[in-house]
Parts: structure tokens; sequence; C-alpha cells
């Protein structure tokens, strides 16, 4: 496959590319793309899965396993997932889409929950914490995550750059209050089993 879905992911959303065509096992998943699609579409089909339409949508198609925050996709949750459509993509588009997955692949991605959170371990903090208005993660102010999406946008019809940074700023906020959401209620529940 030209990448590779880990089947459970948590609060970093990571899909590796396979330029070597390297084989997995039972907790990767080989993305193999449409026969039809040209060269360079499929060059861009890793990138626009690690955008963070796809990391957000993926929620919506897996289950939490537990109550860690744990989410668990399965082939069937895959293939049913929604993903911007790479067939098409403009030269210039592309460009922009690959030169800013190649910088974020620079770089360590960081989870899409907010610092403080991923610092906290008592229900008191938490609810603490909880009370701030929502803030965004520090991977979620990077510019290369930032680049990816307003060309994934752009990829998928929305022209005007104004509103591509609307829909990104929103896209963002929401992305991290799920993200936020499953953070309190696994501190919230690792409390209660011990």
């Amino acid at each position: 496959g030209v990448a590779f879905w880990p089947k459970a992911q948590q609060y970093r959303h990571v899909i590796p590319d396979n330029p070597r065509g390297m084989i997995c096992n039972c907790n990767l998943y080989d993305l193999i793309p449409d026969s039809a699609m040209r060269a360079a579409e499929i060059s861009v089909l890793p990138a626009v899965l690690n955008s963070t339409l796809v990391a957000l949508f993926k929620t919506y198609y897996g289950r939490y396993a537990g109550t860690e925050g744990n989410l668990k996709t399965e082939v069937v949750d895959v293939n049913l997932l929604e993903v911007p459509d790479v067939r098409g993509v403009s030269k210039v588009v592309a460009r922009r889409v690959l030169a800013a997955f190649g910088r974020m692949q620079a770089r360590p991605t960081q989870p899409l929950v907010e610092a403080d959170f991923m610092q906290c371990h008592t229900v008191e903090h938490v609810k603490q914490l909880a009370r701030r208005p929502v803030g965004l993660s520090d991977e979620l102010y990077q510019p290369d995550r930032r680049a990816l999406d307003d060309a994934v946008l752009e990829m998928i019809g929305v022209a005007d750059p104004k509103d591509r940074a609307r829909l990104l700023d929103e896209l963002y906020l929401e992305t991290a209050r799920h993200y936020r959401q499953i953070r309190i209620i696994e501190v919230q529940k690792q409390v209660q089993r011990t």
C-alpha cells in the first residue's frame, strides 16, 4: 500500500506513508489506492490522510475501546471513512499539499488535545481545566498543519482563502473540543478504576 492506517489511535493522528512498499502487520492496514488513479493523485493521498479533516472524521467511524480514549478502527470503518477526493487534484494544489506534508514529516507529531490536559491526572484538576474556554493543542498551531489543511480545503473546492481560513478555525476548534472531551472522560475513568 501507499500508506498505513493504524488500527488503534488515541490523541495523535499519524497515517505513515509507505514509499518503500513495506508489508504491515495486523495492527496496521495497507492503504491501496484505486488502480485508475494517476501517480500524481496517489502521491497526494498519504498527505491528505494526515489532514485534520480526516483526524476528526475518523472519530465518527471507529469505536472507543474501554475508557482510555483509544479509538479502534477496523477495515470496515476505514472503507466507510469520508476522505477528501484526490482525483483531479491540480498540480499547483498537489505541490502545496506535498510541501506541507514534507514539512510535517520533518518534526514529531503532537497530540490533538491541549498540553495541560495531557499533564492532568486527577478529577479535580481536569474539572478545573474544563472550565477554561477550549484552546488549541500545540499541533493545531503548527504552520505546516495549517498549510496542509488549507491546501486540502482548496482541493475539495473551497476557492476563497478567507472562507478556508474561517473553516479551518472552526475545524480546529471542534477538533480541540472533541479531543478535550475524550481526555476528560479518560482521566475520570482512570481515577474510578484505581
